[in-house]
């Protein structure tokens, strides 16, 4: 009941979600009155979510429970509101009478679509450079040279990083979240990180990382058809040096900026 509906998080968030009908607690009531009361909680036009909208917002409070307790990570109520819009619009949109239904993941499952199979794969290299003394990481993607998109590569540098193995999943985050906004339908990913392929394809959510893997998780299966495969290094090259780049660059600017505002006299 705090976790999901009393604590101030919860209530923020539920305040965001344009119900059609505002639901209230009452102070003595149990988890199971409070779904009873929320299970048929339908959100406003124009948002076109036609399901309940419960799931949603508990499976991103829980979510958002995870990134904070297992990567100290503070997830803003908007982004919790706003992916449980999201999540729940794309499902009600797939699901009127479709005479060929596909079946989409469920949980934390990561899996491909079985969809536009026909279509070629675009290859996605992936790689992260972490700097421990600063729990910073350059995170960098690049594309196959045999694809009709005009974005070739990227590359971010992300703070408050814990580990390599955790900079390596969130360059396959970054990765997911830019091809997905190219459009990409079907994908390879290319990673030289045998512990995050063999957690991906076995479906074992890194303790480290799970908040950053449920993402993956969500997000990967917007695919039509999406794989995680390992290469050596050498194979990777590329996008090691722009991971490289971009944490080198990033770690340049700040110290300019410090030796700007260093304190006189």
């Amino acid at each position: 009941m705090h976790l999901f509906f009393r604590c101030p998080f919860a209530q923020q968030v539920w305040r965001l979600i344009p119900l059609l009908r505002q639901i209230h607690i009452a102070d003595d009531s149990s988890f199971q009155q409070t779904l009873v009361l929320f299970r048929k909680s339908i959100c406003l036009p124009p948002t076109e979510i036609k399901d309940p909208i419960l799931p949603w917002v508990l499976w991103y409070l829980w979510m958002a429970r995870n990134r904070l307790i297992f990567e100290n990570i503070s997830t803003p109520a908007t982004d919790t509101a706003t992916k449980s819009l999201s999540f729940a619009r794309e499902w009600s949109q797939a699901q009127p009478n479709s005479q060929s239904t596909v079946s989409k993941p469920t949980g934390n499952h990561i899996a491909p679509l079985q969809s536009n199979r026909s279509q070629p794969s675009t290859q996605c290299w992936i790689d992260a450079a972490w700097d421990a003394s600063t729990s910073r990481s350059g995170v960098a993607w690049t594309l196959g040279d045999l694809h009709p998109f005009a974005t070739r590569s990227g590359s971010r540098v992300i703070e408050n990083v814990s580990s390599s193995l955790v900079a390596e999943t969130l360059a396959l985050k970054q990765g997911i979240s830019s091809t997905l906004a190219m459009g990409i339908s079907n994908i390879t990913f290319l990673s030289d990180c045998q512990k995050l392929t063999r957690a991906i394809n076995s479906n074992s959510p890194i303790r480290e990382a799970y908040g950053v893997f449920q993402d993956i998780a969500f997000a990967s299966s917007s695919f039509a058809s999406f794989s995680l495969k390992f290469i050596p290094r050498s194979e990777n090259k590329e996008a090691d040096l722009l991971a490289k780049q971009a944490l080198k660059a990033f770690s340049s600017i700040s110290r300019s900026s410090l030796d700007v505002i260093r304190p006189t006299g």
